[in-house]
């Protein structure tokens, strides 16, 4: 009597063990397949003479060349919510030789560089200009 005791009580955990155990399965299928939110930041530009790109003061990319093009991904460098601070620091490739930054040389730059955005629930995950930006123009230069 009593092993038919333990037996069915036995029997009756591991029913309500293998239910509970279904339940679980479909739970995690449902959290697998829904789309994650993930915004992705990237600063596009293209620079014909030497650069440092600063996002809160870290130094994110640099090129001590003649230049470089190409995307930065920014969310590695992001630590917190709200607004980020990024400095673009440019050195004219003959600055030794007293070579100067131009006022076409800017225009060249400006016409290149942007913030986007790539967040899979908006625009379908395409890239989105966030922030033109540009710098001050240059309205007179000092000849030695």
């Amino acid at each position: 009597m009593i092993k038919f005791k333990y037996s069915s009580i036995f029997v009756l955990l591991i029913l309500l063990s293998c239910k509970f155990e279904e339940q679980n399965k479909l739970g995690m299928y449902y959290e697998q397949t829904s789309p994650p939110n993930i915004k992705e930041y990237s600063f596009y530009y293209e620079f014909n003479m030497p650069f440092e790109i600063l996002l809160n003061d870290v130094i994110i990319e640099k090129n001590i060349q003649l230049g470089m093009d190409g995307p930065t991904q920014l969310n590695q460098f992001i630590l917190q919510n709200g607004e980020q601070k990024l400095k673009i620091r440019l050195t004219h490739p003959f600055a030794k030789n007293g070579g100067k930054i131009k006022p076409q040389d800017l225009t060249f730059i400006n016409d290149r560089l942007g913030i986007y955005l790539k967040d899979q629930n908006i625009n379908n995950g395409k890239l989105q200009l966030i922030k033109a930006l540009e710098f001050q123009t240059i309205t007179h230069v000092f000849l030695t």
